[in-house]
């Protein structure tokens, strides 16, 4: 299931029983793993592969792909 206003980049890969949020931006040739959601949104790095659902507003990068922690000052 894919939500409103998302951007699939080239080489993406969304495996079945995957539901993916309003303004989602998938980064090229990342892959979502089957039964994950990706909050609305969210944005999935290029290259990342998505083990675990990504939460809603948030920026997961690497593999396995894991949350960009934004530190304040």
């Amino acid at each position: 299931e894919l939500g409103g206003f998302c951007q699939l980049n080239p080489g993406v890969n969304v495996a079945g029983f995957c539901q993916i949020g309003s303004e989602v931006l998938l980064g090229s040739g990342s892959t979502i793993l089957e039964k994950n959601n990706v909050g609305d949104l969210a944005t999935v790095g290029g290259g990342a592969v998505v083990f675990n659902s990504v939460r809603q507003e948030s920026t997961v990068l690497g593999n396995p792909a894991k949350r960009l922690k934004v530190f304040d000052s």
